[in-house]
């Protein structure tokens, strides 16, 4: 089975953008009540390059109890034709570093609640690091292949 040091979701929403439903949809990302276990929803507002105030919602989790459920339940709720795009793709989302990146499609998600692998655009964004010993890429490949193969 696959482990992590680290998971980070994030994502960006404009002003012009309903924050409450990107905020519902970046919570259903995590299978336990946030408050309940003592994490908290990072908020950081800016103005973009646009003059548009924007807002990014951000939360890195760190525990073996958070990142494991959290990766179980997002693999399951990508379809099988969003995992063989994945599996297409792992060389370019897995870095020398052995962070793993994996991007959602916002519209699709917050719309449709469809987790919709992007490569980039307006989405939501996972960077997770993989925990191994050896720290090998092509092992995090290998372990990464097993736990997305449909």
């Amino acid at each position: 089975m696959i482990e992590f040091f680290s998971a980070t979701i994030s994502v960006f929403v404009k002003d012009s953008e309903n924050q409450e439903l990107a905020e519902k949809a970046f919570l259903g990302f995590f299978p336990y009540d946030l408050k309940k276990e003592k994490l908290a929803l990072k908020k950081t507002k800016f103005v973009d390059l646009d003059d548009e105030k924007t807002t990014v919602l951000e939360l890195t989790i760190t525990k073996k109890r958070h990142i494991g459920p959290f990766f179980t339940v997002l693999i399951g709720r990508i379809d099988q034709k969003q995992k063989s795009i994945l599996l297409k793709q792992l060389e370019s989302r897995l870095d020398e570093d052995l962070f793993f990146y994996m991007r959602f499609d916002k519209d699709m998600l917050i719309k449709n609640n469809i987790y919709e692998i992007t490569q980039g655009g307006n989405c939501f964004h996972i960077k997770m690091l993989i925990k191994i010993f050896p720290k090998k890429r092509d092992i995090a490949l290998n372990l990464l292949r097993d736990v997305i193969t449909p």
